[in-house]
């Protein structure tokens, strides 16, 4: 895949310095989706060649920025009422992850921070004239993507024990054999690298362009498009663009 996203890279911009009627942007990205807490901006790259009065063929590099996730929240166990659903303690919140159970009465979650889509696309773009010097576009596009995580560990507090069994009263909870991977009984938070997903989905996009001078061109963009790899957790990316365009 790295092979495939470098030669559309090359091949793109081969067909840009050559061919009449190019040209070549750089704008930003805002993002909004449901799927994710919070989102960075994103940055794109488009550049593409007129194969017909009203159609070009366009190649994009699109970041999407960081996308992340909210920690889950730690439920401590209740045995004091009458629900049994809660005895043992458990995390709320959980969307891309799974919950373990740990020593005694405690728990560990195990999921994703956050995740980083990047690629590049390869599409047609139709062009019309709306007024003087403004356009209107359509464009559908191939996006072949590289999805990088930051995967999380929690651990809730626990209870000291040893050899399975309570400290007793007074005992010296550094003697506990149940600690945390942070060498604690309290709350733990690890971060690691996580694993690296490819594939390739349809991306979408319309807008308008605003040409106030013959080699300048304003893009505004709004594109949307469903990330899906086995493993990977499927989001949609609803963004707005907006890019500087040189033409020659």
């Amino acid at each position: 895949m790295p092979r495939l996203l470098l030669a559309l890279a090359l091949s793109a911009l081969a067909s840009t310095a050559f061919a009449a009627g190019g040209y070549l942007g750089l704008g930003t990205s805002l993002n909004n989706s449901n799927d994710f807490d919070h989102e960075d901006d994103g940055l794109r790259v488009d550049w593409g060649v007129k194969i017909h009065p009203n159609l070009y063929l366009e190649w994009n590099y699109v970041d999407f920025g960081k996308s992340l996730y909210n920690d889950p929240t730690f439920v401590p166990g209740n045995e004091e009422d009458d629900d049994e659903d809660n005895d043992l303690a458990d995390f709320t919140g959980t969307r891309f992850g799974d919950v373990r159970r740990t020593s005694g009465d405690s728990a560990a979650y195990v999921g994703f921070s956050d995740v980083q889509v990047t690629g590049i696309a390869t599409g047609l773009k139709w062009q019309g004239q709306l007024v003087e010097s403004t356009q209107i576009f359509l464009r559908t596009s191939l996006l072949a993507w590289k999805g990088s995580s930051t995967e999380v560990e929690i651990y809730g507090p626990r209870a000291p024990e040893l050899n399975g069994d309570p400290l007793p009263d007074g005992a010296d909870v550094s003697t506990a054999d149940n600690q945390n991977p942070c060498g604690t009984l309290s709350y733990c938070r690890i971060e690691k690298e996580g694993k690296t997903y490819w594939a390739v989905n349809y991306w979408m996009g319309a807008g308008f362009t605003y040409q106030p001078l013959s080699w300048l061109q304003l893009r505004a963009e709004a594109s949307t498009i469903t990330v899906k790899a086995e493993g990977f957790p499927q989001a949609t990316y609803e963004s707005i663009g907006a890019t500087m365009e040189l033409h020659f």
